[in-house]
């Protein structure tokens, strides 16, 4: 066993002051768990969360286990910590601290020879979280507390610890922030002011609310993807009008306006300008004598085409045979569908990656998965990327729509965890595309294309018409 590797997070507990679980606390438009879940990964590889609420963290990186022991404060997360623990040494942390030093963290484990903890001391108090403690004390925290015992200092005092003296651990957090945690909710909007400042467009936006369960009332703070209207103009006329998520926009107009086929690259744009305070963007195409009048692009993805037929960019040679892995399929799926930090936490928004036939190259994700399509598009086409031997990634039903859109943009491949349409197949094999469906798990579904896949047989004759 390794000396060091997991971190535990002690989750749980209804604040008077807050008014809710702190679990379910925001900073920004962000969970404040999610936050200190990416500052650990920057030391540890196994994270575990005690708490007795494990669907909110549905989707997480994280193990969830509950406590063992009751009514015995942090000493009972410890042992449920211990319990899980993959390392012998475990790092302490709690759901309401927002800091962490990864340089101060390091130094413990440094400091760490043979003692069963390293905590440091405050004045006369020693500070029980942003410690470390060993998979040795479990026997022990079961004695004492069977004893009647609870207290933490009083525990440590039986055993050989490392104490770091607060002249030191100041050098790492001279105001001892690193200990503090979020108790009312002005210390809330501090820290979401610090994090996520007011004039930045937010992802997703939070809301009380009242959860009944079991027969019991709780209040609770939830997350809501939010929705933005593009106002979006073409030579000066108001041509579209784009409901999506606050974020990417230069690459939404780019995609958009290629898969629409107003433009064939961004050099046909001779001006490109987004006022996302007023919600409005501004492009103008030199060539184009004119544009009909507004529309309304709803969050479900539905277009008409006005006036640009839907044609196929797609070089059938340029992928080619056998060139993805099957391994690579699930392999990109299963970490696809972990990327989307505001869909673990909504579940409101749709994702979309491009890749090549060996690694996955960008990620959008926005509240129409025609919008995470055209902005994963128009970021290839600002940055000069050959779509032609491209493979899509998809979080949501592939329909013919999204077909037509992939062969605009000349992508041969759509690979998604939802089901295809019929019309969608029938699409694909007129443009000679790859569909896969149902990628979960271990298992996926090649629906069309299915040279372009290593080791897969031909597929079965289609006779569907004949029945």
């Amino acid at each position: 066993m390794k000396r060091f590797g997991t971190a535990v997070l002690l989750a749980g507990g209804q604040s008077s002051r807050m008014g809710f679980d702190k679990q379910t606390l925001c900073v920004g438009d962000t969970r404040l768990t999610d936050l200190i879940f990416r500052q650990l990964t920057e030391v540890f590889d196994d994270i575990v969360v005690v708490t007795g609420r494990p669907e909110l963290y549905a989707g997480r990186p994280v193990r969830i286990v509950s406590d063992k022991l009751s009514g015995v404060g942090p000493l009972a997360g410890i042992h449920a910590g211990l319990l899980a623990s993959q390392s012998e040494y475990i790092y302490l942390t709690a759901c309401d601290m927002p800091s962490f030093s990864p340089a101060f963290t390091r130094h413990m484990m440094d400091c760490l020879v043979d003692e069963k903890a390293c905590v440091s001391r405050f004045g006369e108090w020693i500070e029980p979280f942003h410690g470390f403690y060993h998979i040795s004390l479990l026997s022990g925290i079961e004695a004492f507390v069977t004893s009647g015992q609870r207290n933490i200092f009083k525990f440590l005092e039986h055993y050989k610890v490392c104490y770091l003296e607060e002249s030191k651990t100041r050098e790492y957090t001279p105001d001892w922030s690193l200990f503090d945690n979020l108790n009312t909710p002005e210390q809330l909007e501090k820290l979401s002011a610090l994090y996520f400042p007011k004039e930045r467009l937010k992802l997703k936006k939070t809301t009380p609310m009242l959860r009944f369960e079991e027969g019991h009332w709780e209040a609770y703070q939830d997350e809501v993807v939010s929705e933005y209207t593009l106002h979006l103009h073409v030579n000066g006329v108001s041509w579209a009008k784009l409901l999506c998520s606050p974020a990417s926009l230069k690459e939404l107009v780019v995609g958009f306006l290629y898969s629409e086929r107003l433009i064939d690259s961004p050099e046909d744009l001779s001006e490109l300008l987004l006022d996302p305070g007023n919600a409005e963007a501004f492009v103008v195409i030199p060539d184009r004598d004119s544009v009909k009048g507004t529309r309304t692009i709803a969050t479900s993805g539905a277009r008409l085409f006005q006036g640009q037929p839907p044609v196929s960019r797609i070089d059938p040679e340029a992928l080619g045979s056998e060139v993805i892995d099957p391994e690579f399929i699930l392999s990109t799926m299963r970490a696809f569908t972990t990327s989307s930090e505001v869909f673990m936490s909504t579940g409101g928004v749709h994702a979309c990656s491009l890749a090549s036939a060996t690694a996955r190259l960008t990620f959008f994700d926005d509240i129409g998965r025609h919008n995470a399509l055209d902005k994963v598009v128009g970021k290839a086409l600002l940055e000069g990327v050959s779509l032609e031997d491209k493979i899509i990634f998809f979080s949501g039903r592939i329909s013919s729509e999204i077909i037509g859109k992939c062969a605009n943009a000349g992508i041969s491949a759509v690979i998604s965890r939802s089901a295809p349409t019929y019309g969608a197949i029938q699409a694909a094999k007129e443009r000679g595309m790859t569909v896969v469906g149902f990628t979960r798990g271990n298992r996926f579904n090649v629906y069309n294309g299915a040279h372009r896949i290593k080791s897969a047989p031909d597929l079965p004759l289609d006779d569907l018409e004949k029945r």
